[in-house]
């Protein structure tokens, strides 16, 4: 289980960037596109320790992934993610009852990434 874990947290992290995003494929098709993607871009750099991890991403994802808990999981996302905005919306206005201007803008920070978390969760699920 140990030497499983780094491999899906890496396979949970190529869900979320935007530039590896396929674009007919989804769910565990497009995970094992985006990931054979960067495996060749690795392969072309001569990068062979993340070709090695990629390759272990792959197989990962081709053994595992199930586009049914991929879903669940997206789903149990987004619902994390608007739990984080509704505390961090909550902070901002205890923020906003003290009048203190700094800790205003620092909790408006916080709820405004809190906001494009919770968007790019819901973006995930659409794939």
């Amino acid at each position: 289980m140990k030497t499983i874990l780094p491999y899906l947290a890496m396979i949970g992290a190529l869900m979320i960037l935007p530039g590896q995003r396929a674009l007919a494929a989804s769910g565990c098709a497009a995970k094992q596109q985006s990931v054979q993607t960067q495996l060749s871009h690795a392969r072309a750099q001569g990068n062979a320790a993340r070709a090695e991890g990629l390759e272990k991403a792959l197989a990962e994802i081709t053994a595992h992934c199930r586009d049914d808990q991929l879903q669940a999981d997206r789903e149990r996302h987004i619902a994390d993610k608007k739990n984080k905005l509704a505390q961090r919306q909550h902070e901002l206005t205890q923020a906003q009852q003290t009048g203190n201007s700094d800790k205003i803008r620092k909790k408006q920070k916080k709820v405004t990434r809190a906001q494009q978390e919770l968007e790019e969760a819901q973006s995930a699920l659409k794939q």
